[in-house]
This record gives structure tokens, sequence and C-alpha cells, in this order.
């Protein structure tokens, strides 16, 4: 297996079977069920939330460009 990384611009080659072991990349442990879960559940709030902010956003810029429009008309 090789890796690459940008190193000043160039690109420099690492054979991962050649490198010493404590630069080897550390091994991910699997979630289990319930963590796995717990997971998609943060993730699926995170995205509401992002989508409530991203609503108040755009109703806000809505708001403002209709006032903006009224001052024009009225002056």
């Amino acid at each position: 297996m090789t890796q690459t990384a940008a190193v000043a611009g160039e690109r420099l080659w690492i054979e991962v079977h050649e490198a010493p072991p404590d630069h080897l990349p550390e091994v991910i442990p699997q979630l289990s069920p319930e963590q796995a879960a717990e997971a998609q559940a943060r993730d699926e709030q995170y995205r509401r939330e992002w989508q409530a902010i991203n609503k108040a956003l755009r109703d806000n810029a809505m708001a403002v460009t209709r006032a903006m429009s009224l001052v024009q008309r009225a002056g």
C-alpha cells in the first residue's frame, strides 16, 4: 500500500510496509450497535438544527429584502 502527502508543493511517496511501527495509522475500532444508533441520532439532530437555522436566515433575508423594497417605494 502506498500513501501520498503534500510536502512543499511536491508529492512524497511512502511505502506503508516500510514505515516504522510508530508511524503506522491506528486501527479505528468498530462502533457497537448502540453507539452507532446514538451517533445517527446525534447526526439527525444536528441536521434538523441546521435546517432550522438556515430557514431562519432565509426568512430573515427575505424580510430585509421586503423592508428595503418598502423603504425605496416610500422614499
